[in-house]
């Protein structure tokens, strides 16, 4: 029993820690580690709640240590207690959007804790693709009438790394809700820099149209869903192909003001994200700050765009909610439908958690968002 108590609230006291102390690149080496426990123990936070109720019926005769578990149970239901008014804010986005076809009706904190608990995922493995570059197909599971709406999905990796396997789940995930998936690739820094990445995914767009029929898919009903560096490449496709199949493009914290972002980086910043942004352009900032500008999504926000939802955790220290927040606000002043989700407490990369909140929620307006603007 003792040490059982001792366990619980070393597990409890390291879940307090590190969602309230600041990470340092230059002071704590190995940071990119600690960032993404960080990231875990925000989307964990329904199993703490688990623990900490634990501890609390274990302490019951100790006073302090009693205390202590009622307090840390609280503090981890946060997340929790957030929801409903995310989900307002949604809501009131939803009408102003003139998003009137499809009927929200969000989970609540709840049904969002319940299952935190649920560990499955959609099990579909992707098809590989014999193009140019690696591609990877998900057939939907459930077939409408006449032809599916078309899914092409970028993944993220800071422009030099990552595969089309990386955001599988969600894959698997789009093709069980009826949607063809296509799973995209495009080549790296530094051994290839802007705008290659931009033109492989471009290429990526034209072949799938062009191939839709043999998928029994509407080449002229295509949304772009990208992860970090893959938002930024799917905002940048949708903004200047120019090109009416593409109905609609989600970002999960994508990187929208590559100027901005190399001049205002978070504090702290775990990745070295100027850097990063450096290694993708193939130029230093310093004498090329309109090629930075240039290579942004924000650069070329005017009417007429296609609606766009952006995905975006508060305590993002990779891709700062101010900058996300910009470009929305842009969008909204150009006369587009934009939708902003914004999760308090998440992390960049905070949908690595299949079953934490955060993604529960995105994974909802996502495909609320999907079905109105695919319709």
């Amino acid at each position: 029993m003792k040490f059982t108590r001792r366990l619980l609230l070393g597990v409890s006291a390291v879940h307090i820690a590190l969602r309230l102390i600041p990470i340092s690149r230059e002071a704590i080496p190995g940071v990119s580690g600690i960032w993404a426990a960080n990231m875990f123990a925000q989307e964990l936070s329904a199993w703490f709640v688990l623990l900490n109720l634990i501890g609390l019926v274990l302490s019951v005769r100790r006073r302090p240590l009693g205390v202590f578990f009622c307090a840390a149970t609280l503090f981890s239901l946060l997340p929790f207690l957030q929801i409903r008014e995310v989900n307002r804010v949604m809501a009131r986005q939803w009408t102003e959007a003139g998003m009137g076809s499809y009927h929200l009706a969000p989970p609540g904190a709840v049904e969002v804790f319940a299952e935190s608990f649920r560990l499955s995922e959609p099990e579909q493995k992707g098809q590989n693709l014999s193009i140019s570059l690696p591609m990877l197909y998900y057939s939907p599971r459930i077939r409408a009438p006449g032809k599916a709406s078309i899914v092409i999905d970028i993944h993220g990796g800071s422009w030099q790394h990552g595969s089309p396997q990386q955001d599988e789940a969600l894959s698997r995930y789009l093709a069980e809700s009826g949607y063809a998936v296509f799973a995209i690739d495009y080549r790296r820094a530094p051994a290839y820099v802007h705008p290659a990445h931009l033109n492989d995914v471009r290429d990526a767009i034209t072949w799938v149209e062009s191939n839709a029929g043999r998928f029994r898919a509407d080449p002229t009903r295509i949304a772009l869903v990208g992860h970090s560096a893959g938002g930024h490449l799917a905002l940048l496709a949708a903004y200047t192909q120019l090109d009416p199949a593409i109905r609609s493009v989600v970002s999960f914290y994508g990187p929208t003001d590559l100027q901005k972002l190399y001049q205002h980086p978070s504090s702290p910043d775990p990745l070295n994200v100027p850097e990063k942004l450096e290694v993708m352009m193939g130029l230093r900032f310093g004498n090329n700050q309109q090629a930075f500008r240039d290579a942004s999504p924000i650069r070329y926000v005017r009417p007429g765009l296609p609606p766009t939802l952006q995905i975006q955790g508060s305590r993002d220290h990779i891709v700062p909610e101010q900058i996300t927040r910009s470009m929305h606000e842009e969008l909204r002043r150009a006369g587009n439908r934009a939708l902003l989700l914004e999760l308090p407490w998440s992390e960049h990369s905070f949908d690595m958690l299949w079953f934490g909140p955060g993604n529960r929620l995105a994974r909802y307006y996502m495909s609320a968002f999907l079905a109105e603007t695919l319709r």
